[in-house]
């Protein structure tokens, strides 16, 4: 510490050094008085580094000790203003309590510690919840399906009810079909069955057990969407797709995306199929099985393939794929009958060598398996040209489809993708 006393002109003394510097003229009233400290003594002498080292402008060590004393420690009053009346008190629970109307979407809230009061918002977050169903095909006489589930986490400072949560469906709005909402809290099933239309945006339905739900604080809840499938016959007219989604304000979370489909095509690799060493020219590359569910017919309108071929020599025969004329298919059953016509097939290359090459079924009508049977098919193709350790391989990758009610692609296609057999020439 640095100690400056009222001793214009003298010189600064220390015990250990003397240093020549000029200390402060102080106010006459405060001459006998009046003593500074400073915490910054190592720019006036490297000598003083602690407490007891002082600079006795008076020559009077013990003197200076004397007068330099250290000042109070401030002393904190915590003050709680009450917001009702402005009066101060000692304690938030002596304050008024005030009766809040907080616009929709906001929750009272009073603070016990400061007895501040204010519309908080309910902090709502919404996810998708642990083990939400992937997209898939749903069929009638199934039961109840699981379509979404969504988790639900209160981040506020109060207890936050469901009112302002909307449940909607984005791919069509309204439905016909019954659905079934559960909240879940803890694991276990607190608001049953609900049967309402899909339409649960006009606050009917299985809009109402979401209403009587309150999320604590830090607390949260699952709200699982199922549909109830039609116990026979096929799914209502109007009803064809489902993506649920969960809306609390501007927060959202969607679940995945759902087929309401009257039947489903299952294709695979006949056992038959060919593979292995054969000579080039028309031959065939894949024989394939298109199975319709029980519930319905289905009509293939495309397919597409993605053809791996290999060219040692260079001769260029893969190019030649892409020619119409180079392809057929045909039912097994019946060869004489070729199912494409050549205005049917469309090519294209890819970067890295392979072709894809599309058949549409339209000029020549949709490629009709009648449910419950499976069809089938041939594939040929002219591979003239190939030479010596060259190879080729098809791969169904695409198939889309309809099955009267609903149209859809290879997404909703069991087993897909199919890869057939290697031919090697």
């Amino acid at each position: 510490m640095l100690a400056f006393a009222a001793c214009e002109g003298r010189t600064i003394e220390t015990p250990a050094t003397t240093v020549n510097a000029t200390c402060p003229a102080l106010p006459e009233q405060n001459d006998d008085a009046l003593l500074a400290c400073l915490e910054t003594i190592s720019e006036m002498t490297t000598a003083a580094q602690d407490e007891e080292s002082l600079v006795a402008c008076l020559g009077d060590l013990e003197a200076a000790l004397d007068l330099c004393e250290e000042a109070p420690a401030p002393v904190t009053v915590d003050v709680i203003t009450c917001q009702a009346n402005s009066a101060v008190v000692a304690s938030a629970t002596d304050c008024p309590r005030v009766n809040l109307v907080c616009a929709p979407g906001t929750t009272p809230f009073s603070s016990p510690d400061t007895g501040e009061f204010r519309c908080d918002e309910q902090h709502l977050t919404i996810d998708i919840g642990n083990g939400t169903p992937q997209g898939d095909l749903v069929l009638p006489g199934t039961g109840v399906a699981d379509v979404a589930h969504f988790r639900v986490t209160n981040l506020g400072t109060a207890p936050a009810p469901l009112t302002g949560v909307k449940l909607e469906n984005v791919a069509q709005q309204p439905l016909e079909s019954v659905y079934v909402v559960d909240v879940i809290r803890n694991g276990v099933g607190t608001y049953g069955v609900c049967t309402g239309r899909i339409d649960l945006n006009d606050g009917n339905g299985c809009l109402r057990p979401l209403t009587a739900v309150t999320v604590g604080t830090n607390e949260s809840v699952d709200v699982v969407v199922r549909v109830e499938t039609p116990a026979a016959g096929t799914w209502p007219n109007n009803d064809r797709y489902v993506q649920m989604r969960l809306v609390s304000g501007e927060r959202s979370a969607y679940g995945n995306w759902f087929l309401l489909a009257n039947s489903r095509l299952t294709v695979s690799k006949a056992s038959g199929s060919p593979s292995g060493g054969a000579v080039p020219g028309l031959i065939e590359v894949a024989q394939m099985n298109w199975a319709a569910n029980a519930r319905g017919d289905i009509f293939g309108q495309r397919m597409t393939f993605e053809v791996e071929a290999t060219d040692n020599a260079g001769s260029g025969w893969i190019d030649g794929l892409m020619n119409p004329a180079k392809w057929q298919v045909f039912d097994r059953d019946d060869s004489s009958e070729m199912l494409d016509t050549n205005a049917g097939w469309s090519f294209q290359s890819t970067v890295d060598g392979l072709v894809i090459a599309s058949l549409d079924f339209y000029q020549n009508g949709s490629l009709v398996v009648e449910q419950g049977n499976t069809r089938m098919f041939v594939v040929k193709t002219d591979t003239t040209g190939a030479g010596a350790n060259d190879t080729f391989r098809l791969t169904l990758v695409d198939v889309q489809w309809t099955d009267g009610h609903v149209w859809s692609d290879g997404f909703y296609v069991n087993n897909l993708p199919v890869e057939f057999g290697r031919i090697d020439f």
